[in-house]
């Protein structure tokens, strides 16, 4: 699995843009870095993003989590690439590993939590079509956009 993700990267490096797709190397991606409150790391990686599509990578760093949220008109897909952890959706917890792909639907709360001691989690996320998310503030009904 490692091999043929890291063959597709570097195939796409190779590709030419066109008017119908085009290919971003991991360098050329667009790096965000989030501290949660308990001043945790994440880091997100946006490869691809229109009004109708966001494609991204995103490092959980040991410790940190997703924190609770929802995208009221977007349905999501996570591939888990790297480490272990826990996703809650609608409630339900699952495990996440190296090969898990989970798929939240439209408006259904949801978060990751890197359960590991040594190492990140890493997964691929894409949701479509592309639109803000709502936050869910813990223990409280209270939410913010």
């Amino acid at each position: 699995l490692k091999l043929q993700f890291l063959y597709f990267i570097g195939f796409c490096g190779r590709l030419k843009m066109t008017n119908r797709y085009f290919c971003r190397n991991p360098d050329e991606a667009v790096e965000s870095r989030v501290i949660d409150a308990k001043g945790c790391e994440r880091t997100v990686y946006t490869y691809f993003e229109s009004d109708k599509l966001f494609s991204g990578f995103e490092w959980v760093e040991i410790g940190a989590e997703v924190p609770l949220h929802c995208h009221e008109t977007s349905e999501e897909i996570i591939f888990c690439t790297h480490g272990e952890g826990q996703a809650e959706v609608d409630g339900v917890t699952s495990e996440m590993r190296p090969g898990t792909m989970i798929h939240i639907p439209m408006g259904v709360i949801h978060k990751f939590v890197n359960t590991s001691s040594t190492e990140r989690l890493g997964f691929t996320l894409t949701l479509t079509p592309h639109t803000p998310i709502r936050k869910f503030m813990a223990n409280s009904n209270q939410n913010e956009e």
